[in-house]
């Protein structure tokens, strides 16, 4: 349906980037994260609309690879390139910074707007709560890195704050999308039958693993049930 290229070109551009950075080669990771992520947004507009927003953020975003990979190269080969400056550096992060916020911002719109209309409430809420925290983060960065005398103090102490909840809105995220894997896909899409086996130990062993699965699965819908009945007994008594 798409939502699997989101998952993995989202994890190798938001987070095996870092590791491709130690490597001069974090221009490659976006690249290729982009990359998919685009080829499942494409799959995804067929069902929502929506997601041409977060399909629109890209297309820039792919441009500033284009300076990032300049960047690489020359700090590694000694080019003498005018464009790379810290002036331009600085330019390129902030309209990065606008561009990421701006894709997340689409991106968790739409998902929640998918959501609603095949009625997944739990995958609604999630949606939310990511959207929350990038909020956060964007509020955030803006107070580490704008140019306010009056944090130049403790912004230091902010630094520490803004990467752990940039690695805890990257990880939602991720557990999002492997939620919309898992449980949204188009009509003829569903999960196979399970394979048959010529030895029936082995079938035996993946119909125990299903049961086990299943009940986990039936267990955590009725905790959200009864989460979503509680909540809603609440708000009736709030009411009166």
């Amino acid at each position: 349906m798409g939502f699997g290229y989101l998952l993995i070109g989202y994890l190798v551009a938001f987070l095996l980037k870092i590791t491709a950075e130690a490597l001069q080669l974090g221009f490659a990771a976006l690249l290729l994260g982009y990359v998919l992520m685009l080829f499942g947004l494409w799959r995804l507009k067929r069902f929502c609309r929506s997601f041409f927003g977060a399909e629109l953020m890209l297309y820039p975003l792919l441009i500033t690879v284009v300076y990032h990979a300049l960047r690489a190269g020359s700090e590694t080969f000694l080019w003498n390139l005018p464009i790379v400056s810290a002036a331009v550096t600085d330019a390129v992060g902030w309209v990065e910074f606008i561009l990421i916020m701006a894709f997340h911002a689409a991106l968790l719109s739409a998902i929640r707007e998918l959501a609603m209309q095949v009625e997944l409430k739990s995958t609604v809420s999630a949606a939310i709560r990511n959207s929350i925290l990038v909020l956060l983060y964007a509020i955030l960065y803006l107070v580490c890195k704008l140019p306010i005398g009056a944090m130049d103090g403790v912004r230091n102490y902010f630094l520490l704050s803004l990467t752990l909840l940039n690695l805890a809105f990257v990880i939602c995220n991720l557990l999002l999308l492997l939620s919309c894997t898992k449980n949204i896909c188009a009509k003829g899409e569903e999960e196979p039958a399970p394979k048959e086996y010529k030895w029936k130990f082995l079938n035996r062993i993946g119909e125990a693993f299903d049961q086990t699965l299943q009940k986990a699965t039936d267990r955590q819908k009725e905790e959200i049930e009864d989460h979503l009945r509680r909540r809603n007994e609440k708000k009736k008594k709030k009411k009166k």
